[in-house]
């Protein structure tokens, strides 16, 4: 069993794509953060974006931004109202990705990110990380 998800399920018939949106089981622990804090994510399953490429994905794992139902007021916040054609909307935010392996941790796939709204997620995320670096 992995640390931190749920126990192993059968193998999915293939790995996630990037711009997919699954529902994800995350249990998250210890139940506090490091600062002390009790954490606020509830246990369970959870919408999230795959943001990873597909040859990451195809090695068994997968890096996704999850989907919040409200906006934290975080800079950077990306809507997905495109994303309700699936049963799904929600705030991705560019500072919560998460490592994951998704035979363990990936419940169900919901539909796909809309390309325009999927671009500026991954722009923000790039942003944020630095790159492409223009002050070289």
């Amino acid at each position: 069993m992995s640390r931190g998800f749920a126990p192993r399920s059968s193998p999915k018939p293939f790995p996630p794509k990037r711009g997919d949106i699954w529902q994800v089981h995350l249990q998250l622990l210890p139940e506090r953060r490091p600062s002390g804090r009790p954490r606020k994510e509830p246990p369970g399953s959870h919408p999230a974006i795959v943001v990873s490429e597909n040859a990451l994905n195809a090695r068994g794992l997968a890096i996704v931004a999850f989907m919040a139902s409200e906006d934290r007021d975080l800079e950077g916040t990306v809507f997905l109202a495109s994303a309700r054609g699936a049963g799904v909307d929600g705030y991705i935010s560019p500072y919560h990705l998460h490592a994951l392996d998704w035979e363990a941790a990936f419940v169900a796939r919901v539909g796909t990110c809309p390309a325009e709204e999927f671009n500026e997620v991954v722009k923000r995320i790039s942003y944020l990380i630095g790159f492409p670096r223009t002050d070289e």
